[in-house]
């Protein structure tokens, strides 16, 4: 319990960027950012196929912005850019990639509040 406070202060020190704008994106803006980068991090966990099962194809139109949230999410989590060096470009193209995690993290920034 007490490593997850650690870990909670350190998620809610940081800057919200960018959880509060793919949060704000999604159309949920009062989606809480530490929860949703919660549960970004854990898309980026298991397997490779896990990863691909959990963010399917989509044709998403990803806004310009998106490169920018890439950058700094491949630095806050680290699954994340594990999962995409596994995946990138062996199994998927890189905005093939961007596409599917970004359709699944809105999904869930809007699961978060319904």
């Amino acid at each position: 319990e007490k490593e997850l406070s650690n870990v909670t202060t350190t998620m809610k020190s940081r800057a919200a960027f960018p959880f509060s704008q793919i949060a704000a994106y999604a159309g949920v803006a009062q989606c809480d950012p530490t929860v949703l980068e919660y549960k970004m991090a854990e898309l980026s966990e298991g397997t490779a196929e896990e990863f691909l099962a959990r963010c399917p194809p989509s044709k998403l139109e990803l806004p310009d912005e998106w490169v920018d949230w890439a950058k700094v999410l491949l630095e806050q989590i680290p699954g994340l850019s594990d999962m995409r060096f596994r995946l990138v470009p062996q199994r998927v193209v890189e905005d093939q990639f961007w596409e599917r995690y970004f359709t699944r993290v809105l999904q869930l920034a809007q699961e978060e509040v319904a």
